[in-house]
């Protein structure tokens, strides 16, 4: 202790507290009537010290003399005394609390103090273990775990809140706000704007740093779209939006930036903001196309970019489609230019046309070609008039209904000529094109390439426009005051929020209409997984095909010795569904000559399926044994073996990671 921290108690009240003379070089006495843990009963002075730690590391002993009578409060034994900012407080051993320890003040209010300290009458010296907090697991159930307060991630979440909803940010000074808070979490410490303001610009940098890792990931091109907004303040901005399918085969849209662009929104400026930003994002060499509306600045806008910034080897046909124009600025073209755009396939088609009507021998063997394929003749084959656009649309749709007939005519085998070959699916408001893409992208690897460059090419701006909720194209009133840095922040990570939180649509399963009509099995075990009854979890999947159609996951009837013991209980479930799945198959006339596959993971559950000597592991399982085998002797199943990384029961029996859940999920067909 230093010479500063030096002081005396000198005398007590008739409580038993010390009481502070202050500073003093002389030895320290005190008389006392309480009874402290660190007081002793002996009245020779300095031979039982009252300790008082000082604030920091230190400790203060005060010697104990001229005491008129015993120390006989039991209050000392809940509380310690501390020299906090050079005055005694008395530190509650509970809450860590701390009162007047001042011998004028006695010792009631620390009996006041005790009677209704909560951590005391609870038991508890820990105030997170007080708050319970269920928690769903992955098995789905339900447990009741500790809760443990964290300021910094409810300030996160708050700043969430607030993008997301469009909230003020001066919400957080609300008087109403701050009182709600404080009635469900009086933990919480709520922040001012200006600090709330810091925190959305932190969310923005982690989610800008997670958004142009997504782009970068992404191995297809990326379409941009620009739009212009406009606060009530006259201030203009520029939203860039980025399109593109990622791995999964879903359409994104993430806006990339709102950045403010001030006047006047000349053609250099305007391509200037965009270079920077495309660079900043480091997507200016996966650039596909450009979507603007259709007006005379961003013709010389885009005219800039190909010529003086972007590098047009980098662009898809030497930049010739990277100008995409606004489809509700050209409707008025559509008819004019339409027909032009595609003439070198409407000239194939005409000349197709014009050969096989050209003689009735030619139209002779045209029908007989489409009676082989199943195709009606009921329409006839028109040549169109090039003057008059409206039959040449007569002659392409009555031609789309041949299209199968003209390619097995021409007999060629490439990919696209087996892609034209599909039958014509019916429309239909439920059919997703981006699904029927990511499950035939193995079939049509090349053309799956294309088709994903292709189908991210936005054909209007209107997608940037409602990736927000905001009405129109105006900033609204409360964001038109903020600094264009936090709009930008508070713009851009609203879409990326909003994105992450429907990134997940609804799965499905996939049933392909081909591979051959073979049974596979997957089973699997969680040994003693249910940790109230020690029972273990039966998991199987099977397989018709590639099409996945049925499955089951439950708790076993019966307590398992072995790990290997659950496996094989396992295995006859899933031996009992494939010989069902056997017999309705016969039902229905379909054969099935070979037996089916049952894959397992477990060696041992494999050696007891062919081998029944088995004593010790199966005397407990011994109907399961003899079902299993006898299916195995006449021929209807195989036993093989799968490692638990390709395990598919697994996802049935147990909780999983994050990616071994998808690689699983992925592998049932599910998309």
């Amino acid at each position: 202790m230093s010479e500063q921290e030096h002081c005396s108690i000198g005398s007590t009240h008739g409580d038993g507290t010390p009481q502070v003379h202050g500073e003093s070089a002389t030895p320290m006495t005190t008389a006392n009537t309480s009874n402290p843990p660190s007081l002793s009963a002996d009245q020779n002075s300095n031979q039982n010290p009252i300790s008082i730690d000082l604030d920091g590391d230190h400790t203060m002993n005060v010697g104990v003399v001229g005491r008129k009578r015993k120390l006989t409060s039991q209050v000392w034994d809940h509380f310690k005394l501390k020299m906090i900012d050079n005055e005694i407080k008395a530190v509650c051993n509970y809450c860590s609390g701390k009162l007047v320890g001042h011998s004028e003040n006695g010792t009631n209010h620390l009996k006041k103090h005790l009677d209704r300290c909560l951590l005391r009458n609870c038991k508890q010296t820990d105030i997170r273990l007080s708050i319970l907090n269920p928690i769903k697991q992955a098995t789905r159930k339900v447990v009741m775990g500790t809760y443990h307060f964290d300021q910094e991630h409810a300030r996160t979440e708050l700043g969430k809140m607030i993008i997301l909803h469009e909230y003020p940010l001066s919400m957080v000074e609300h008087v109403g706000f701050r009182s709600f808070v404080k009635s469900i979490q009086p933990l919480f410490k709520v922040v001012s704007r200006n600090t709330m303001k810091n925190d959305i610009l932190k969310i923005y940098d982690l989610e800008k740093v997670k958004m142009m890792s997504i782009l970068e990931e992404n191995k297809s091109r990326i379409d941009v779209t620009t739009d212009l907004w406009t606060s009530n303040q006259k201030r203009g901005f520029m939203v860039i939006t980025a399109h593109f399918i990622d791995d999964a085969w879903r359409l994104q849209s993430r806006v990339m930036r709102f950045i403010y662009v001030p006047c006047p929104h000349t053609a250099e400026s305007l391509s200037t903001t965009l270079y920077e930003s495309l660079l900043d994002w480091n997507i200016d060499g996966k650039l596909s196309t450009l979507t603007v509306d259709n007006c005379s600045t961003n013709d010389a806008m885009i005219n800039i970019l190909v010529d003086n910034k972007l590098c047009s080897d980098s662009l898809l046909a030497n930049s010739d489609f990277f100008h995409m124009r606004c489809c509700a600025h050209i409707l008025n073209l559509i008819v004019k230019e339409g027909l032009e755009n595609i003439e070198g396939s409407v000239e194939k088609i005409r000349d197709s046309v014009s050969f096989w009507t050209s003689t009735p021998k030619r139209w002779k063997k045209f029908e007989n070609t489409a009676r082989q394929l199943k195709i009606s003749c009921a329409r006839k084959l028109v040549l169109d008039c090039k003057t008059r656009w409206n039959s040449t649309y007569l002659m392409l749709d009555i031609a789309s209904e041949y299209i199968d007939v003209f390619f097995r005519l021409k007999q060629r085998e490439t990919q696209l000529d087996l892609y034209l070959e599909e039958p014509v699916l019916p429309r239909s408001s439920d059919f997703d094109l981006l699904n029927w893409w990511k499950a035939n992208s193995s079939k049509y690897n090349i053309l799956q390439k294309l088709a994903r460059d292709i189908l991210a090419i936005p054909i209007s701006t209107v997608a940037s426009e409602s990736a927000f909720s905001t009405s129109g194209r105006f900033v609204s009133p409360h964001r038109s005051r903020l600094h264009p840095k936090t709009l930008e922040a508070l713009m851009c990570a609203q879409n990326w929020l909003w994105a992450d939180i429907h990134g997940a649509p609804g799965r499905g399963l996939y049933f392909p209409s081909i591979g051959k009509l073979q049974l596979a099995g997957f089973c699997d075990a969680d040994w003693v997984g249910d940790i109230t009854t020690r029972r273990s979890v039966t998991g199987y999947y099977i397989f018709l095909g590639k099409a996945f159609i049925t499955w089951k996951s439950k708790k076993q009837t019966t307590v398992s010795k072995f790990s290997a013991e659950a496996e094989y209980r396992a295995m006859a479930s899933t031996t009992c569904e494939l010989t069902w799945l056997r017999q309705l198959l016969a039902d229905l006339c379909i054969d099935h000559i070979q037996a089916a596959t049952l894959y397992c993971d477990n060696q041992a559950t494999i050696h007891i399926a062919a081998n029944l000597v088995y004593h010790e592991r199966t005397k407990h399982i011994k109907i399961d044994c003899h079902i299993v085998r006898e299916r195995i002797v006449r021929g209807e199943i195989k036993t093989a073996y799968v490692p638990s990384s390709d395990q598919i029961a697994d996802l049935f029996t147990k909780a999983l990671g994050k990616e071994a859940f998808h690689n699983l999920t992925h592998k049932l067909g599910h998309f």
